[in-house]
């Protein structure tokens, strides 16, 4: 029993350390102010139902321009702090989205304020490490509304994996809310694809 016990608070301790420490791929993607802009005008011709930058009324969002706009633009997701936001996109609608927020966020989120008032004020301060592997897709609601969703596959703190239901546990209400948000009546379809996103407007 004894064993036991200590190999489970050694097993804890172990996976603690991991979930500080930074990923060994989490590196900042470049980001121009061009690309930003470039981001801002096809964002503002989606939102305005006058894209047609690609011909059959599809605007294409490069990843670079992606992660411009967001280096320039988040600062949080709901009420999460986050920084150093990027977004990686592959094929077949899925993206990997990386960032950082401060470790009291989370402690707070589960474990309330009891846990935080026990740990040093600089260990609550330090910003850890989120990742999160989702497949993304349009999702149609009630009437013509669609909606924007990302069902997570795999979601890491530093690089302790944990399980896909994690971001329920430890992320607020207003910040899970960005796992599913409500399109523009002028979005027909979003298709992550390789390096890009592909949206349709209506015509």
């Amino acid at each position: 029993m004894t064993l036991l016990l200590v190999g489970a608070i050694a097993a804890a301790g172990w996976a603690g350390l991991q979930m500080l420490r930074q990923p060994d791929d989490a590196v900042a993607p470049a980001a121009t102010k061009e690309d930003a802009a470039r981001a801002q005008e096809k964002l503002y011709a989606i939102l305005t139902g006058t894209g047609r930058t690609s011909g059959g009324g599809n605007v294409i969002i490069t990843q670079a321009e992606l992660n411009a706009f967001l280096a320039r633009n988040l600062v949080e997701i709901g009420d999460l702090p986050v920084s150093d936001t990027s977004v990686s996109l592959a094929p077949e609608g899925i993206a990997e989205i990386r960032g950082r927020l401060p470790l009291s966020y989370l402690v707070r989120e589960v474990h309330g304020d009891a846990l935080g008032g026990t740990l040093p004020s600089s260990w609550l301060e330090r910003r850890v490490w989120i990742g999160l592997v989702a497949n993304v897709r349009v999702e149609a609601g009630p009437g013509t509304r669609r909606y924007l969703r990302l069902d997570v596959r795999r979601f890491s703190i530093g690089r302790q994996p944990l399980p896909s239901m994690t971001p329920r546990l430890v992320l607020s209400p207003s910040a899970l809310r960005w796992f599913r948000w409500s399109l523009p009546g002028t979005v027909e379809d979003v298709r992550v694809e390789k390096g890009r996103v592909v949206v349709r407007t209506a015509g």
